[in-house]
């Protein structure tokens, strides 16, 4: 459709003759031509974020209807179009969180990680006093960073309990109550296009079971994640090529990894990070394993 298009010059090219265009090349013709993605695209993101969706098979959500395949329902037609046309501004999943059950906070945030990335104060608007939705927190930079203090490990109340109201210990819903008080840590997290700071990598909850940090602003010290989260099954490191560069003394990112501590790992994305099928730095994963952990490059 476009022709023989270069990204080194504003020039197309028909036969012999050379004709100059007024202003700068096109964004969608400079990114056919260089092989890059467009990572601002919402079909990037549904590819960025597809391993860490289609393997959490003990929460399927389906409702939205982004997955392929999949008929969203009526009221999730509705929270679509009412995102669609009022935004995802705090004061908008304000009004809607009261309406909203956990799962359905899950599907909005998921639907919009992709179509519509919320801002880090929309999107811990809608997790609400848990700190997350259903378990699973995604976040979408760059407008959106995840909060340290959103990392609880102690299961303590997020708020003062009031003095004046008092749980009577036959009421029917006590023990709901006192069960949605407490603060749990997530168990599914994917970060995209964003900064993983120290404190952030030192809080990770060691009860996660889903890890995706895809194509981070900057490199981070994967060698510590199986200390900080030894419960994973799914890592998904897609995207960042610094992983194949020397990092902290070592030959590549990956290089001081202890893979055999992660006993339960079970997928791996490696997507976009200069690693091929085979490669010898990613044929320690399965060392010493009964079964293979299944690698996605």
């Amino acid at each position: 459709i476009f022709g023989d298009i270069r990204t080194s010059s504003t020039e197309t090219r028909t036969s012999d003759e050379t004709t100059q265009i007024a202003g700068p090349v096109p964004k969608s013709w400079a990114l056919l031509s260089s092989g890059e993605p467009d990572y601002e695209s919402s079909t990037w993101r549904r590819d960025a974020l597809s391993i860490f969706f289609a393997h959490t098979d003990s929460h399927p959500d389906k409702g939205f209807g982004f997955e392929e395949g999949s008929v969203p329902s009526l009221i999730h037609l509705c929270l679509r179009a009412l995102v669609n046309h009022y935004g995802t501004e705090p004061q908008i999943i304000e009004e809607l969180l009261p309406y909203l059950s956990p799962s359905l906070r899950r599907g909005l945030m998921r639907y919009t990680a992709i179509f519509a990335p919320m801002t880090t104060r929309s999107a811990y608007t809608l997790f609400g006093h848990e700190g997350h939705a259903d378990g699973e927190i995604v976040l979408v930079g760059p407008r959106a960073a995840l909060r340290v203090d959103a990392l609880r490990h102690d299961n303590k109340p997020l708020a003062p309990e009031p003095l004046h109201e008092e749980i009577k210990e036959d009421s029917w819903d006590a023990s709901e109550e006192s069960e949605s008080s407490l603060a749990l840590p997530p168990v599914r997290l994917a970060l995209v296009h964003t900064t993983v700071t120290f404190p952030v990598l030192s809080s990770l909850p060691p009860l996660l079971t889903h890890l995706a940090l895809i194509r981070l602003t900057s490199p981070i010290p994967v060698h510590r994640l199986p200390d900080k989260c030894p419960l994973l099954e799914v890592l998904d490191l897609s995207y960042n090529p610094w992983l194949k560069s020397p990092a902290w003394g070592e030959a590549d990112g990956l290089a001081r990894v202890q893979w055999q501590r992660w006993g339960s790992l079970r997928v791996l994305g490696c997507r976009k990070c200069g690693f091929e099928v085979g490669a010898p730095e990613l044929a320690k994963v399965n060392d010493r394993r009964w079964v293979d952990v299944t690698i996605i490059v």
